[in-house]
């Protein structure tokens, strides 16, 4: 009985602190985002390269770097929204 009875304890703070992880997950999500949403592509890149060099996987490593290209290039050509659109895609990886 008491085995039964802490088993079922442990399995309903599990269920009850699933959510909550879920939400702090999700916070941390958000802020993320806000804060790429007020970094120019400069300093997307900057981060991407720090972040990039710590990489192990090399497949996702080659399609940050070609997102990162194709940032580049736009900013050479003044787009920043298309800069910071594959910045986000490149950080995403």
């Amino acid at each position: 009985m008491t085995r039964f009875l802490i088993a079922a304890l442990a399995a309903s703070a599990v269920f009850t602190a699933a959510p909550a992880f879920a939400q702090m997950a999700s916070d941390d999500m958000k802020s993320d985002k806000m804060a790429m949403d007020s970094m120019s592509c400069q300093q997307m890149m900057d981060k991407g390269n720090t972040s990039m060099d710590s990489m192990s996987d090399g497949s996702k490593k080659t399609m940050m770097m070609k997102q990162m290209d194709m940032a580049k290039m736009s900013m050479s050509n003044g787009k920043e929204a298309d800069c910071k659109m594959h910045m986000k895609k490149a950080m995403g990886m």
